[in-house]
């Protein structure tokens, strides 16, 4: 599964995440986007929030994790 935005600079951002095919798991996962205006221009940063959802016929986990990517532009 892969999952790509476009910045308004052009740049193209994409995540890529494999799910093992497994019986009665269901899998979404949503990917965004976050500017910190904080930063000067020289160095921006980006937040990706990734939110992995498995539903199983007994259970319901949700794993949220962000990572932060600072790029120089």
């Amino acid at each position: 599964m892969t999952l790509e935005t476009w910045m308004s600079t052009g740049t193209r951002l994409s995540l890529k995440a494999v799910v093992m095919k497994q019986p009665n798991v269901k899998a979404a996962m949503t990917l965004r986007e976050k500017a910190n205006r904080e930063f000067a221009l020289d160095k921006t940063v980006f937040i990706f929030e990734l939110q992995l959802q498995l539903q199983t016929d007994d259970q319901n986990r949700t794993q949220n994790r962000s990572h932060t990517l600072r790029c120089a532009s």
